[in-house]
């Protein structure tokens, strides 16, 4: 009978460790539930990341003047609001070549929820293997459709919906989804995310580095407006012409 108090004990203890430590994962890196109050840009020397390569997700010119780093959880509220914030500046900045947009997964944990860590994880999954499958435009385009899904219904059967809309075969899906092939590359994300929070305890998604031709990374936390963003660009992008 001690024996068997003492294996109860021992599970109980571990149950418990892991509960605490998977909350206070998600104190760290979840999305904000609300405003985020730290929202000045940071200029620092360098903040050590995987190097952007042709490996990465890159909207715009890749040899622009400014490139914006973006850390993205797909469950992520703010993330969608400030996809749509990228979007405008692509609109006034990419057709020129001037900004380029790196897209990388960093899904976030709940301790108390396994499902919905399942599909946040399930969908930086889903957009590599379309982008794999159906190329660049097809990835941005099912990055959009993910947003637009969140609010209603995000699961497996919504993922694939998206893909197969941009015709990606549903067995070379099913595939790739199967093969493990972006485990690597999505878990050096978020190694990024962690080396992040140890210089810039704020990091949490979306999380933004802005990289000027020449000049020193600028952080960004959170959501932040067009109006933000576009005044970081011309301070720091372009201060010949102000």
């Amino acid at each position: 009978m001690k024996e068997n108090k003492i294996v109860v004990f021992i599970l109980v203890l571990v149950i418990t460790i892991l509960l605490v430590a998977g909350m206070f994962y998600q104190k760290m890196f979840t999305s904000r539930k609300e405003e985020v109050k730290n929202d000045t840009p940071t200029e620092i020397a360098q903040i050590a990341i995987t190097p952007v390569t042709k490996k990465d997700h890159i909207m715009g010119n890749p040899d622009a003047d400014i490139v914006l780093v973006e850390y993205v959880d797909f469950r992520c509220i703010y993330c969608k609001e400030f996809n749509n914030t990228l979007n405008r500046l692509m609109e006034e900045y990419g057709k020129k070549g001037n900004i380029a947009i790196v897209f990388r997964h960093f899904p976030t944990i709940d301790a108390l929820d396994e499902e919905a860590n399942s599909i946040s994880i399930k969908s930086a999954i889903a957009s590599e293997c379309v982008g794999l499958l159906g190329g660049e435009s097809a990835f941005w385009v099912f990055v959009s459709e993910v947003f637009n899904a969140l609010q209603e219904n995000l699961n497996e059967k919504s993922l694939k919906d998206i893909a197969l809309n941009l015709n990606i075969e549903e067995e070379d899906y099913n595939k790739c989804l199967e093969s493990g092939q972006f485990d690597s590359k999505i878990q050096q994300y978020i190694n990024d995310g962690l080396n992040i929070y140890e210089i810039d305890p704020n990091f949490g998604t979306p999380y933004s580095i802005i990289i000027p031709k020449g000049g020193k990374q600028i952080t960004l936390t959170g959501s932040q407006p067009f109006s933000i963003i576009k005044q970081i660009i011309e301070v720091y992008a372009f201060p010949s012409s102000n």
